[in-house]
């Protein structure tokens, strides 16, 4: 377990190899955000980390396509020559923080993105809102979520 209050990081009951993970959001994130709090998977392959792990999102945020691997709309993709070994699962989380909270300040009208990027979600500032607003609801409707985070 981690000290950081943004993060809450578990490793799965099936293996080290996978962690399950919550970013917590909140007024003192953005605004916009309220609560909420967004569950994500990290899948560590044998050779990390010399590789780096799959990142996927499974609550809907407006942002990030659920069940997609985020490594090349992170840039961390060892396929282009980006990824550094030295991140540690804390700095992946906040490099995911840090996009949301970017991202959470723009409208659909200006993409971060000028075209299609695997992962990447444009939507509108009351689209995140109501995302944001259904995370408990959704995160509590899905039994893993339950099992893995049962506080």
């Amino acid at each position: 377990k981690q000290e950081d209050p943004s993060f809450n990081v578990t490793p799965s009951v099936g293996g080290p190899l996978n962690w399950h993970f919550i970013i917590n959001l909140g007024p003192s994130n953005s605004a916009l955000y309220g609560q909420a709090q967004y569950h994500g998977v990290l899948f560590f392959p044998i050779e990390y980390p010399f590789k780096p792990p799959t990142i996927k999102m499974i609550t809907p945020s407006g942002i990030f396509e659920p069940n997609t691997d985020l490594k090349q709309l992170m840039g961390i993709s060892k396929e282009n020559g980006d990824w550094k070994t030295p991140l540690n699962v804390i700095q992946l989380l906040q490099m995911l923080l840090d996009f949301m909270l970017i991202d959470a300040e723009i409208e659909s009208t200006e993409p971060l993105f000028a075209g299609n990027i695997a992962g990447y979600i444009s939507s509108t500032k009351m689209e995140k809102f109501s995302h944001a607003s259904d995370t408990l609801a959704f995160n509590i409707s899905n039994p893993i979520f339950k099992k893995v985070f049962p506080e």
